[in-house]
């Protein structure tokens, strides 16, 4: 039997590259026939980039340390942890009366086959309808066979199934040329528009272009400091490949967040932020994780931290002599005037230099916990407003 499963309110993002064993009721062969032989299919799907998840082995002890604090820094891990049992996603069915029709099956997901942001269609294949083979071995690893062969087809989705096993497989045909003439276009159009934005802006070394004397620049400098603070969300959240390939294998995704859930608190707490006499950052209640960042973006986030209300890009001159005592607090060198220079430079609103310090900051943070906890800690802010840390100050400390 082939259907599909609509489920609603997930505590989880799905992922396709993960394949789920579920079931209504407990089959005792099944059950036994995939614990004997476990890895085994494990190892199949996963010399297919696939992932089998039978939830009743999904225990937090099977996720890498790292992961789990990455993910929730102030877990308790003595907790003892409840197991879960393989009709768990079936509770959140949006038609729940239909449970006891689900057999012994393989869940698998689609993305082009969400409905919206609460209800999520799965395709399920049931492991127990024998007619075809006389084993339970034959028929599991022919549904996995099946699951492998229906995602691509010379790189387009090849089919989804219907609730009805006989009733036609919907195929998804290639964009019709003219079509894909008209998005071309439109994606010229797109560039040209943002090409011409871009005429005064240099993204590389973040000033504007031109002279004062420029007809240009006197155009176009007014807008230039709109352009920065435009650019803010974009700038500030770039952060180095090494770094968003290290978070891409810490994040954990798809069902795996089920083991944490047990470990998340409805209200999470954030942490302390202690800053030691020598400038040093540490939070106490993550594992006293050290935050590090070279002297001017930890010079800027000190700023920032000295002022709860935020500070707007545009008043940033004001803050030169506040900035430059701090950086010459955390900087050892004694050339007054290059580090004068580079507070001119990351203070002054029509560079993006200011920009560039703020990812180096977020990145401090994100390459330690999940951005869902960080973003407490590091600078953010709406277009045109004022930039701030939102971290409660009396969860900051300073030494003296």
């Amino acid at each position: 039997m082939k259907f599909t499963l609509a489920l609603k309110n997930l505590p989880f993002e799905p992922q396709e590259k993960q394949i789920i064993f579920v079931e209504s009721t407990y089959n005792e062969d099944v059950n036994q026939f995939i614990s004997d032989n476990y890895e085994r299919i494990r190892t199949y799907c996963s010399n297919k980039e696939y992932e089998f998840c039978y939830l009743p082995k999904l225990t937090v002890k099977a996720l890498d340390a790292d992961v789990l604090f990455y993910n929730v820094p102030y877990a308790e891990l003595q907790k003892a942890e409840e197991p879960f049992t393989s009709d768990y996603l079936l509770r959140f069915m949006v038609n729940p009366k239909n449970k006891d029709l689900i057999p012994p099956s393989l869940l698998y997901y689609k993305s082009w086959s969400r409905t919206d942001k609460e209800e999520t269609i799965f395709q399920g294949m049931s492991v127990t309808d024998q007619e075809e083979t006389p084993t339970l071995e034959e028929i599991f690893f022919m549904r996995l066979d099946e699951i492998f062969d229906s995602f691509m087809i010379h790189g387009q989705p090849k089919f989804s199934f219907g609730p009805d096993k006989d009733k036609p497989r919907i195929r998804f045909q290639k964009m019709p040329a003219s079509e894909k003439e008209e998005e071309q276009k439109e994606e010229s159009r797109l560039k040209e528009i943002f090409d011409g934005m871009q005429m005064m802006i240099d993204i590389d070394d973040g000033i504007c272009k031109g002279g004062e004397d420029d007809e240009a620049y006197r155009g176009y400098s007014a807008s230039c400091e709109i352009d920065v603070d435009d650019k803010f969300d974009e700038i500030s959240r770039m952060i180095a490949d090494e770094v968003k390939e290290r978070i891409e294998l810490l994040k954990c995704r798809g069902i795996d967040m089920l083991t944490l859930i047990q470990y998340i608190k409805d209200q999470e707490p954030l942490s302390h932020l202690h800053i030691t006499k020598d400038f040093r950052i540490f939070l106490p209640d993550y594992g006293n994780i050290e935050i590090e960042m070279t002297p001017l973006p930890k010079a800027i986030f000190f700023l920032y931290l000295r002022h709860p209300e935020g500070i707007p890009y545009k008043y940033l001159p004001d803050y030169q002599d506040e900035l430059m005592e701090l950086y010459i607090l955390l900087k050892s060198t004694t050339d007054r005037h290059k580090m004068r220079e580079s507070i001119e430079d990351v203070t002054n609103p029509l560079s993006n230099s200011i920009n560039e310090k703020c990812a180096r900051i977020r990145e401090a943070f994100i390459t330690k916990f999940d951005e869902h906890l960080a973003k407490n800690y590091y600078i953010s802010g709406k277009r045109g407003f004022a930039k701030k840390i939102t971290l409660p100050r009396v969860l900051v400390v300073w030494e003296k």
